[in-house]
């Protein structure tokens, strides 16, 4: 597997990569109207693939914003991490991570993050990659259900 930079043309295996995980997980907890767009969003900064004999599998990126708000000065949002259940296990969120990490150390920048408090396995991967809790709040969006989940905020000592 390899992690590169996320070009125009990967958004359609992004987006089957995320109807995937969607159906497995429910992340995101919502569909969204418009895949493309979410994945695409107007405060992106920049985005990752991991790619598998030439197939997307997996997608990270660094947002301008996090739960809706700007970042704080001198920070980016990592944003839509996400890996196809079969290729699980096998490094690849970490490597995402790591581009992401890299990223942000050459360009002098914090990281942070926030993930809803019932993501066990995400928890748990960014706990044990260094990340540190700061706190939780609830969400400024809604499940399906119409439960506002609450999201834990982290950050990346860099």
């Amino acid at each position: 597997m390899i992690v590169r930079e996320r070009v125009d043309g990967d958004l359609d295996g992004c987006v089957d990569v995320l109807a995937r995980v969607h159906e497995c997980d429910g992340y995101p907890s919502t569909w969204p109207l418009n895949p493309h767009r979410w994945l695409n969003s107007p405060t992106l900064v920049k985005a990752w693939v991991g790619e598998s004999d030439g197939r997307v599998v997996g997608h990270v990126a660094v947002d301008s914003e996090v739960g809706g708000a700007p970042v704080t000065a001198g920070s980016t949002a990592v944003s839509r991490l996400f890996v196809h259940p079969r290729v699980r296990g096998k490094g690849l969120s970490g490597a995402l991570l790591d581009a992401v990490t890299d990223f942000a150390a050459e360009s002098q920048l914090g990281l942070v993050l926030d993930v809803v408090d019932d993501a066990l396995p995400a928890i748990a991967l960014y706990e044990r990659r260094g990340w540190e809790y700061v706190d939780e709040r609830l969400a400024d969006w809604t499940r399906a259900d119409g439960v506002r989940p609450v999201e834990r905020r982290y950050r990346l000592p860099l």
